[in-house]
């Protein structure tokens, strides 16, 4: 298990940079919608936001540690969850 934790690691010294790209992606669709809100409600999205990946690190973290999936799998899962709710929302938006 210590392997494999050092190579999910290795993977996320990679993955966490391209989650900067993917947050600012989703802060388009996402500043449309709470803007609808206030201020406080963007915050509310944001910090929701940011809960929602810390929770999908660690059960990815877990997962790789009793070998559900691979390091590289575990180290990108949470970035590629988003990039499809951000297409998602992409497309969601440009139909309205």
């Amino acid at each position: 298990t210590t392997g494999l934790r050092r190579l999910m690691e290795y993977y996320k010294d990679l993955a966490f940079p391209t989650a900067s790209l993917v947050f600012c992606l989703l802060g388009v669709p996402l500043g449309i919608v709470s803007k609808r809100s206030g201020r406080v409600g963007g915050f509310a999205v944001g910090v929701g936001i940011i809960v929602i990946f810390y929770l999908l690190n660690v059960a990815c973290d877990f997962l790789v540690t009793t070998a559900w999936i691979g390091p590289f799998a575990g180290a990108w899962m949470p970035n590629i969850i988003f990039i499809v709710a951000t297409i998602f929302m992409y497309l969601k938006m440009s139909r309205q």
